[in-house]
């Protein structure tokens, strides 16, 4: 492999399905690994108030940074936020214990199981809901600057302040 920093790119690279498009909506339903379990993905799509945040991540990725992502969460704690990891089970305990946020759900998936489904090809991955369950962003990311750009379209509308402060100063 070359040394570009790229190699995690490659890991889902033969596909054979159109990736995602804004304005699609999330699927009730999600099957998250070989053995067929459904995960149920209605509730993205009702009683929420501010949009959702699904981040896929694994702990085989080098590039996945797990820093980044918390620290996301613990800053725009008025997500919904899901975490689709494939690793084991004592890592996600670890990382559940740092992220201030009860609007987290983290489900253990295989990744090359669900990336046909939600329409992506890379990992780390964020997607970004509005409050009706529709894509509204997606992309690869590993830094919270890489991930707040992504989602950009969600913080505009819930933390307009925010945004408005951060153009003034430039």
């Amino acid at each position: 492999m070359s040394g570009n920093g790229n190699e995690h790119r490659k890991f889902l690279k033969s596909r054979t399905y159109k990736l995602f498009k804004e304005g699609d909506y999330l699927s009730d339903e999600l099957i998250i690994n070989r053995k067929q379990d459904v995960l149920d993905l209605s509730m993205y799509k009702q009683k929420v108030d501010n949009g959702t945040v699904i981040f896929v991540m694994t702990t085989h990725c080098s590039a996945c940074n797990f820093d980044s992502m918390t620290d996301y969460m613990n800053k725009y704690n008025k997500f919904n936020y899901l975490l689709l990891i494939e690793t084991d089970h004592k890592f996600i305990s670890e990382l559940v214990s740092r992220v201030s946020n009860d609007k987290l759900s983290v489900i253990g998936a295989e990744i090359d199981i669900i990336c046909k489904q939600l329409k992506f090809d890379v990992v780390p991955w964020v997607f970004a809901l509005n409050k009706k369950g529709q894509f509204v962003a997606g992309r690869e990311f590993n830094s919270i600057k890489e991930a707040e750009f992504i989602t950009k379209p969600l913080l505009r509308v819930y933390y307009n302040e925010i945004w408005r402060n951060e153009i003034n100063a430039k």
